[in-house]
Order: C-alpha cells, then sequence, then structure tokens
C-alpha cells in the first residue's frame, strides 16, 4: 500500500495473460499490469504511459545503460536471493514473478521487485517432480537459458558489478548469521507439519520421504 496510488502500479511477469497485459519491447517479457484496474481504480496513468515506462527500464538493462538507476538494489538482491536459494525457477519463463513502482515517471521512483511468490516449481521440482533433488552449487540461471525471465534476470544481476557486490554481500551476511536459524526452522516445522506430511502420503502418494529431505 502506498499512500498515493495515483501513479503506482504493481506487475506480474507470467506467461498467463490476463487484462492490461503486453510483451516488452527488448525482451519479449509477458508483462501483466496487476494494478491499477484501468476504469475501476482512480489513476493518472494510461495503459501507453505504463507500457512506456517499462520498455525504458527494460530497455536500459538490455543496453547496460546505467539501469541501476532504476532499480531498489536491495530489494532486488533479497528477492534474487530468496528464489536462488530455494532454487524457484519461475522466474526463467518467466511466471508468478512481481516487481512495483510506487511514482511511474517520476525519476527518484524506483522498481521495487518482489514480493517473493509461489514455489510449487522450487527444490529441484523442475526436470525432476521431486523435491531436494538439486545441489546447492546449482546454477539458478542453468533453467530456461532461452526464454525472457532468464534472459532478463541474468542481465539484471550479473551485468552490473555494483549489483554483484551487493547479492554477495548479502548471502555472506546470511550465511554468517541466519544459515543455523534457518536449519533450525526446518527441523521445527518438520515436528509441527510431519503428520500432515504422513496423511498427504496416504491421499496423494506424496510426502513419504521428508525426513530424509530435512536432513
Amino acid at each position: 500500500d502506498f499512500d498515493d496510488e495515483s501513479r503506482a502500479v504493481l506487475f506480474e511477469l507470467d506467461t498467463y495473460y490476463e487484462s492490461g497485459q503486453f510483451d516488452s519491447y527488448s525482451y519479449g517479457l509477458p508483462v501483466n499490469i496487476k494494478d491499477p484496474e484501468f476504469g475501476e481504480d482512480e489513476t493518472l496513468l494510461d495503459y501507453y504511459d505504463i507500457k512506456d515506462e517499462f520498455n525504458r527500464f527494460e530497455t536500459a538493462v538490455y543496453n547496460n545503460a546505467n539501469y541501476e538507476r532504476f532499480v531498489d538494489m536491495d530489494m532486488l538482491v533479497r528477492d534474487m536471493l530468496v528464489n536462488d536459494l530455494v532454487l524457484n525457477t519461475e522466474l526463467g519463463h518467466p511466471k508468478s514473478s512481481f516487481l512495483s513502482r510506487e511514482n511511474m515517471g517520476h525519476m527518484k521512483s524506483r522498481y521495487v521487485f518482489g514480493p517473493a511468490w509461489d514455489f510449487d516449481w522450487a527444490y529441484g521440482y523442475e526436470g525432476s517432480s521431486s523435491y531436494c533433488t538439486s545441489g546447492a552449487t546449482k546454477d539458478f540461471f542453468s533453467y530456461h537459458s532461452g526464454k525472457s525471465g532468464n534472459r532478463f534476470y541474468k542481465k539484471l544481476l550479473r551485468s552490473s558489478e555494483w549489483i554483484k557486490y551487493r547479492y554477495y554481500r548479502l548471502w555472506e551476511e546470511f550465511i554468517d548469521k541466519h544459515l543455523d536459524e534457518l536449519i533450525d526452522f526446518v527441523d521445527e516445522y518438520y515436528a509441527y507439519a510431519r503428520s500432515s506430511f504422513v496423511n498427504n502420503y496416504y491421499k496423494w502418494s506424496d510426502g513419504y520421504n521428508y525426513d530424509t529431505n530435512v536432513a
């Protein structure tokens, strides 16, 4: 929620099109305008304002033209860390990938990536239909290498020395300060949900080996 939503936009990059969609100019990203809903919300923007502004940002990424000025870099690297950590390959299509901007057209307003979403094709499920099948060193960008989402996010993350540095430092902080906390959470959540996993297996023949995955 923003104090003033008259120039705010929420985007979803997803191949399942809804209303207010367009294919971006440089990467051919499937862009859905989730909010505003034209004709229902009070907005000072129209479809073409939003499309043109997004294409301006995307073209800067494509041309590696100082695109950091468009992006909230802290939120970008946090969003990517979450997806990279759990190998959420939906971004490669892209699917279920969100970003927003509070004031379209204002030079100081940045694109904010997130919230992280969905995850049913994460944890190694892509290509195996089983969870926890990929090692920690699996390259996130080895999936969907020719698709628009993969090319867009790879360029965003790896073509800026400043963003790469921020990403490295965030991973360093996570490993040093939060990895043990995450491992404890996994153990605690498994203990809490164990009976549900068992019942899920009897109902759907899935979930019998989560103790192994937890280990």
